[in-house]
């Protein structure tokens, strides 16, 4: 499944991953905001920082208000494949060295991966809430509401 990334234009911030953002909007059919708004949740560590959850969180918005086409996935759904699972996996050690994460389900990490959630599943107003509240806990800062 892996592409081949010496073409990636304008940084090397997806050569590190075997499963890439594009992987999962084939694999569960989104649309363009749903694919976009992945993408930037998935790279801001190694790309824009907080201007890209800024621009997921901005993406959701312009989704919730303009209510595309989007094809709903249940938790069953997504569990019944392992790409997700390893996609997130690829995500997490890199999250794991970043922060304090421990087990509490109240960390930055659980955001993230509910961020990701809510965006395959459509749910954007979720994906909203998820996103601004991974950003106060990870970067410790006030998003828009």
């Amino acid at each position: 499944m892996k592409m081949n990334n010496s073409q990636e234009v304008g940084g090397n911030h997806y050569e590190r991953f075997k499963i890439e953002p594009v992987h999962l909007m084939v694999t569960y059919s989104l649309n363009w905001f749903q694919g976009e708004a992945l993408k930037y949740v998935s790279r801001h560590w190694f790309k824009g920082k907080e201007q890209d959850l800024d621009k997921a969180y901005h993406i959701m918005e312009m989704a919730k208000t303009l209510d595309p086409l989007t094809v709903k996935h249940t938790m069953d759904q997504l569990d019944s494949g392992s790409i997700l699972r390893d996609y997130v996996a690829q995500y997490w050690s890199k999250m794991l060295i970043d922060a304090d994460f421990g087990s509490n389900s109240d960390t930055p990490g659980q955001y993230w991966f509910h961020s990701i959630l809510s965006i395959i599943m459509g749910e954007y107003k979720m994906a909203m809430e998820n996103i601004k509240t991974y950003k106060d806990k990870y970067y410790g800062t006030e998003s828009k509401d």
